[in-house]
């Protein structure tokens, strides 16, 4: 037996019974080949999924973290990825891999101290995002909460208080620093230099009753009509002190971008002025600018802003824009709409009747900036993952197509059914997210609900993988290989295998279809949506081998073969061999006589016809098993009884 058997590897086989000799020999037509002993995910767990390799696989079926996740790569640092999520203290996770995550507590040090910190943030503790400053060696941890009201503040006097019908301060954005990833992360005090540092004071009215006039006007930057009498802003407010945007600053500029960008006139705010959440931070690579983008909470919907930052505490103002609005392609878009009474083309993929943008990230790709956000409400099944692309990371942005990748990631897209109904085992509500690299691979962090049926805001965090793609017009997008609710590859970097299938040369006995699907890294997934028509599958109408001939010998470890998203045209088990050259010279062949796809956990039958009405897309057949020397790689599949064909969306072959 080779001495490089992991002890998870020994305790898989031995709990699902299988021998552990490295192959046994077994005849037939005049040629011997040695069985190699495999695990193809026979064990289950208590609701009847695969029992895998954590050294190999993950699932996103293992339920980790909290809703809105976000994934700090600390990995240079501590060797960490962290994930922060939405909780009351803002608990974190911490994981070497990027799959197994382990809870490090909370991190927000408020609700404790019985101070006005702790009521500044008293509800609506949202989306914390986590960046590392390389110029102040801190931790800035960017969130949104709802202050406890202040009931010795009243309206009037330029002052807005609790009995206002036009404003109450709630889903403020605040920032807390911390010297780790961990914590305790304290809020900042934007009144105390030794808090935000000297150049960063907020400086804010704070007294009520001051009237504008022709002499002071210009002292002022916002002003307010309040009984027919124009007064100065003020925020004597316990909280204002805490806001991560200078309200007076925050205010003027919300007004005045709508100046720059034509509209008629402000937009009221739901909520207030000053409400912002899902705070996303962003550092351009090649300039090392920083921008923090945001979701203000309008009457007209969730609309999306971005400001270039000083530093992480002080904005450049004059930058501020509105980026994005629910329903429209562009922001030109909206304003034609809501200004001239144009007809515009409303986003074929975002509920009308759910008019949110939120949840922002951006990524850097080839010179373009692209933007993602969530749309629809995050308790349906319907939430989802969009794209926007821009040139400069101001924007102007603009929403892609359907056609053209817009929509991303869709639990609707591998036919998720609403809340209630349960015919489809489908994710759920696939939203809020964050991106990360590891190695040469890119991932998608996101939320979806923990229990598809019921929906909700019950959420936990899952990954897949993102793959640059060109569109119909030549255009790089992002396209995921999800939602996925099956045995996935470990990133590359933490398992030490890789997909080495597409280094092989690649040959089909029979007429396939699309054989360079196998090997184009990019899963058949979507069922309901046109633009991931172009990801191919190779199909076959008889018994075909499919032979992957490498140049030179690899060591292999396990084999994913991941079935067609179309449940016409799944296939239901295969025979592979291996070809192995011994040390004197000669070969022999090696074989997996029949390794099966799981029909019980992927597919779902009619109860009245009994036949398979569903699959589950990205689902495939996984065997693992000793690592073994190859050349070549043959894989039989027949097209199942009743069947015209069989489709296959990828052949993994993880190896080195």
């Amino acid at each position: 037996m080779r001495k490089k058997i992991s002890a998870i590897l020994l305790a898989t086989f031995v709990s699902a019974g299988l021998m552990l000799s490295a192959c046994s020999s077994v005849s037939g037509t005049g040629a011997t080949f040695y069985e190699v002993s495999n695990y193809q995910g026979t064990t289950k767990d208590e609701n009847g999924r695969t029992e895998y390799n954590k050294s190999l696989f993950y699932a996103n079926y293992n339920q980790y973290g909290n809703p809105d996740p976000f994934v700090l790569d600390n990995t240079s640092r501590d060797g960490y990825y962290y994930l922060y999520a939405t909780d009351a203290y803002m608990r974190a996770w911490r994981s070497v891999n990027l799959a197994d995550w382990e809870d490090v507590g909370t991190t927000l040090n408020a609700g404790l101290s019985g101070t006005d910190a702790d009521d500044a943030i008293l509800s609506d503790v949202w989306a914390s995002e986590v960046v590392y400053d390389e110029t102040a060696h801190m931790y800035y941890m960017f969130f949104s909460a709802s202050p406890a009201t202040d009931s010795s503040v009243q309206y009037g006097g330029g002052a807005f208080g609790p009995t206002s019908e036009t404003f109450h301060s709630r889903r403020n954005m605040y920032v807390a620093s911390s010297g780790s990833p961990t914590g305790p992360f304290n809020l900042v005090d934007f009144t105390n230099p030794q808090s935000c540092g000297e150049g960063n004071v907020h400086d804010y009215n704070t007294t009520t009753g001051i009237v504008i006039t022709n002499e002071n006007r210009a002292d002022y930057k916002t002003t307010v009509v309040q009984n027919d009498v124009e007064y100065a802003r003020a925020f004597p407010q316990y909280y204002a002190k805490y806001l991560a945007f200078d309200p007076e600053d925050f205010i003027y500029a919300y007004e005045h971008a709508y100046d720059e960008q034509n509209s008629a006139a402000p937009v009221e705010s739901n909520g207030g002025t000053l409400a912002a959440i899902d705070p996303h931070p962003f550092v351009d690579p090649d300039t090392n600018k920083k921008y923090m983008y945001f979701d203000c909470d309008n009457t007209s919907g969730q609309i999306l802003a971005v400001v270039e930052m000083e530093n992480w505490l002080k904005p450049k103002w004059e930058t501020f824009k509105f980026i994005m609005y629910p329903g429209y392609y562009t922001v030109e878009d909206y304003l034609a709409a809501t200004r001239d009474n144009q007809r515009v083309s409303h986003v074929s993929y975002e509920n009308s009747n759910n008019k949110y943008n939120e949840g922002t990230s951006v990524v850097k790709h080839n010179g373009k900036y692209y933007l993602s956000f969530s749309m629809n409400g995050s308790a349906t099944n319907d939430y989802q993952i969009g794209q926007a692309v821009a040139d400069s990371p101001l924007g102007p942005f603009r929403k892609l197509t359907e056609e053209e990748g817009g929509l991303l990631l869709s639990s609707l897209s591998v036919e998720s059914q609403p809340a209630g109904d349960s015919s489809t085992q489908a994710p759920s509500g696939t939203g809020h997210h964050s991106f990360v690299t590891a190695g040469n691979q890119m991932f998608i962090i996101y939320h979806r609900h923990k229990d598809y049926v019921e929906g909700g805001d019950n959420r936990y965090t899952a990954i897949d993988e993102i793959k640059w793609v060109k569109n119909s017009n030549g255009l790089d997008v992002m396209y995921a290989n999800g939602p996925t609710d099956s045995v996935q590859p470990l990133p590359e970097i933490y398992s030490k295998y890789k997909n080495i299938a597409g280094e092989a040369t690649v040959s089909a006995d029979s007429t396939a279809t699309n054989i360079e699907a196998l090997t184009d890294g990019l899963l058949s997934m979507q069922k309901t949506f046109g633009f991931a028509d172009f990801v191919k599958e190779t199909t076959i109408t008889k018994t075909t081998t499919f032979t992957f001939d490498f140049a030179e010998e690899r060591t292999i470890r396990a084999l994913m073969i991941y079935n067609s998203k179309d449940v016409e045209s799944i296939f239901r088990n295969a025979r592979v061999e291996f070809t192995c050259e011994q040390s004197d010279g000669t070969t022999i062949t090696k074989v997996i006589k029949n390794l099966e796809f799981d029909v019980a956990q992927y597919c779902s039958k009619s109860g009245y016809s009994g036949k398979f009405v569903y699959v589950m897309s990205g689902s495939a057949a996984v065997s693992e098993f000793y690592e073994l020397k190859t050349k070549s790689v043959k894989i039989t599949i027949n097209v199942p009884d009743g069947q015209e064909q069989v489709g296959l969306s990828e052949i993994r072959i993880l190896g080195r």
